[in-house]
């Protein structure tokens, strides 16, 4: 895979900071005890691989939220375009996993799988306790600023001009997500939807 030249990586990225308006967890390097081996490099399969853990997240957040019943009309039509949205980011990364001979990660099998790749970012809400429209929410929101921060860091590593420009597109999309999932529930309130200019995402 050919690496783009300094000049042209950082054009490409100040012009999809530009489009996107704005904005998974690092990999884990495993060294043998007492071996001082130099940290293996992150590739461009592992960074989509990361890519695809945080869509399954998403996915495995939106379903139970969904099933709940406990959305309002609006939120549920703005839940369920997200939902179909997350499974069309998973189409558009798995060739790219395969071409670049990764692993497709396991999604969460159930609730309490979810719940703790949740606390792996340090969020507390849950898919498990959901009682009110309120939590449904809550628990989008902070799926989404995970999934977004997976995007935010990747993009600072990956090595495809081709990936890089997808990944900026998809990450611009989640922040959509977020944005009108917290805008249907406050109707016309741009700047309780929109508070930052910026998105990174919760890293």
């Amino acid at each position: 895979m050919d690496v783009p030249n300094p000049t042209t990586r950082r054009q490409l990225l100040s012009g999809l900071v530009l489009a996107g308006g704005g904005s998974a967890a690092a990999v884990a390097l495993i060294v043998p005890s007492g071996a001082r081996a130099a940290e293996a490099p992150v590739t461009d399969g592992d960074l989509v691989g990361q890519l695809l853990a945080a869509e399954l997240l998403a996915v495995a957040v939106y379903e139970p939220v969904i099933a709940s019943g406990l959305l309002s009309l609006w939120p549920d039509r703005t839940a369920r375009r997200a939902l179909a949205q997350e499974r069309a980011h998973i189409r558009a990364l798995t060739p790219a996993l395969s071409k670049l001979g990764g692993t497709m990660p396991i999604a969460p099998a159930t609730p309490a799988d979810v719940d703790k790749q949740l606390a792996a970012s340090k969020v507390t809400s849950t898919v498990s306790k959901l009682r009110t429209e309120h939590d449904c929410v809550a628990v989008v929101l902070d799926m989404e600023s995970v999934v977004i921060a997976a995007y935010f860091k990747a993009m600072a590593k990956l090595q495809d001009p081709g990936l890089l420009r997808l990944a900026s597109q998809i990450m611009a999309n989640e922040a959509q997500h977020a944005t009108a999932i917290s805008e249907a529930r406050r109707p016309g309130n741009v700047g309780q939807a929109v508070p930052a200019a910026y998105v990174q995402g919760k890293h």
